[in-house]
């Protein structure tokens, strides 16, 4: 089992103030880069980050932080030589999804010896590389987050903070996926999860994104009946945190709109989140 990387109250703190950034209310597919970009800027400094997509054709997306991409020509030398080294693949699965950081395979000496240094990073004025691998896209590609620094290297203090924040940068991703394939949520939508109707009311503000205290707050009700509410509903959805019992939700309102348009088309016990 990993050790869980030791951050100063400072960077705890740094750290819940990002994730409250990150899971804000409307968080979909759409506004989730953004964030996920945001969120590790705020962590850890460099010139730019990348949002990348390696398509299993072989196309490559990226997204740049900043206006200050590298030119084209860079980018296009970069390409070519990338998949030569580990470090640089589009491979969620290389050193087992962790954080990667470029001394973790070269020495800075070594690094100045390769054709990647010389044909794009020299050229782009940058020294090192973080590699934040977040996913493989359901078969049809990889998905990463990195950040581009000159100057110093990063540090230890950053990989463990970057640590930390990697599994909700894929857990919001995936949130967003699923909200955005819900769409608008309605009280009826949780008819059938075996809720009270005042559960059902407070679990409509949960899936929309809202804390305990503005449950309270919309419902008109003591922040204390709000929590005795929202354990009940976890202990009989069978989750353990919030974002686990909004996932469940997003997918149930998938599930009823989709029974709503096509009632004909309803199978027992079987329903496709993402129908190819």
């Amino acid at each position: 089992m990993k050790n869980k990387p030791h951050l100063s109250c400072h960077d705890w703190s740094r750290l819940e103030a990002v994730l409250r950034g990150l899971y804000a209310e409307g968080l979909t597919s759409e506004t989730y880069v953004p964030r996920a970009i945001e969120a590790v800027k705020a962590l850890v400094p460099g010139e730019f980050i990348t949002y990348s997509k390696a398509h299993a054709t072989g196309e490559f997306d990226i997204l740049f932080s900043d206006n200050n991409a590298p030119s084209l020509d860079v980018l296009m030398n970069y390409m070519q030589v990338k998949n030569k080294y580990d470090l640089w693949k589009s491979d969620v699965s290389v050193r087992g999804g962790d954080v990667l950081f470029l001394r973790d395979y070269f020495s800075r000496r070594q690094f100045r010896d390769l054709d990647i240094f010389a044909t794009a990073y020299k050229l782009a004025g940058l020294d090192n590389h973080c590699a934040i691998p977040l996913c493989e896209d359901e078969g049809r590609g990889s998905i990463f987050l990195s950040v581009q620094r000159k100057g110093a290297d990063f540090t230890e203090e950053e990989r463990g903070i970057l640590t930390l924040l990697l599994p909700h940068l894929r857990n919001a991703r995936a949130l967003g996926r699923d909200r955005s394939a819900a769409g608008e949520p309605e009280i009826r939508h949780f008819g059938n999860m075996g809720l009270t109707p005042r559960e059902m009311e407070v679990f409509y503000w949960v899936v929309e994104g809202k804390r305990n205290p503005e449950i309270a707050t919309i419902l008109k009700v003591r922040l204390d009946t709000v929590k005795g509410h929202v354990e009940s509903i976890f202990q009989k959805l069978g989750v353990e945190n919030r974002h686990a019992a909004i996932r469940h939700g997003l997918q149930c309102v998938h599930r009823a709109q989709h029974d709503e348009l096509y009632p004909h088309r309803r199978r027992r016990g079987v329903f496709f989140l993402n129908p190819r």
